[in-house]
């Protein structure tokens, strides 16, 4: 029965160490797939930051090319008006619709987006008493009992 432990004690031992073999080779595949697939990701990675650089340089470029397209844009836009000024209305619509560009500009002194946005705030905002004080000012008693065909002009005080 020795001899039978023996042969089987022996085998164990090989068996083992070819079992350590096995795991160490295994270990280094591991590794150097890790090694090779880390160079592939690092390969790409520099691939998409290229990518990404040439994709800010265009729109770094197109950026400014928009720019001076707006520049453009505005400085058409004010020789337009200029050349407008300096021609003379011919007809009595001419005349009215020059004055009326000239009041609204007084009335409306701020740019476009910004009269919009106030004129929603304001809108949006209730003063009440407003209706009653025009009813109450004699200026309109007297215009809704006139004959005449006139407007009503009623100034805020300050």
């Amino acid at each position: 029965m020795v001899a039978f432990k023996d042969i089987f004690g022996a085998e164990v031992l090989k068996f083992a160490k070819k079992q350590d073999n096995i795991a160490a080779l295994k270990a280094k595949v591991i590794e150097d797939s890790d090694g090779a697939f880390q160079h592939r990701l690092f390969d790409q990675l520099d691939d998409v930051q290229r990518s990404l650089k040439v994709s800010l340089d265009s729109i770094n470029t197109f950026a400014s090319t928009a720019r001076e397209l707006a520049q453009g844009q505005t400085d058409i836009m004010r020789e337009l008006h200029d050349l407008k000024i300096s021609v003379k209305p011919k007809t009595r619509w001419d005349w009215s619709k020059q004055e009326f560009d000239v009041h609204k500009k007084l009335l409306d002194p701020l740019p476009e987006s910004q009269s919009q946005e106030i004129r929603r705030s304001l809108t949006r905002t209730r003063h009440t008493g407003i209706t009653q004080r025009v009813f109450d000012d004699s200026r309109h008693t007297t215009w809704i009992i006139s004959k005449s065909s006139a407007l009503l002009c009623l100034t805020g005080r300050g």
